[in-house]
């Protein structure tokens, strides 16, 4: 099950770059950062990926870590982050 306490090792296995306590990747035009300390994710809305639901960019539930990982998935099999709904 993914939670706060594994997030950090999962980024880290997804290739996830660390600086301090923010995680970052880039695929393609894409960015997705973590925010460990603010516990926050941020999705590629300047590459067009639309967000519908702002609870998923939280710690909160651990499903939202669920949709994180389905997110970076999608992105790097090649979807466009303007094909993408969060």
């Amino acid at each position: 099950m993914l939670t706060q306490e594994n997030l950090p090792e999962l980024l880290t296995v997804l290739g996830f770059e660390k600086k301090g306590a923010i995680f970052k990747k880039t695929i393609g035009a894409a960015v997705i950062e973590v925010n460990t300390s603010k516990k926050e994710i941020s999705y590629p809305e300047a590459a067009g990926l639309v967000i519908n639901e702002r609870q998923t960019c939280n710690f909160d539930s651990n499903e939202n870590f669920v949709v994180l990982e389905c997110v970076h998935r999608l992105l790097e099999k090649g979807y466009k982050p303007e094909h993408l709904n969060n």
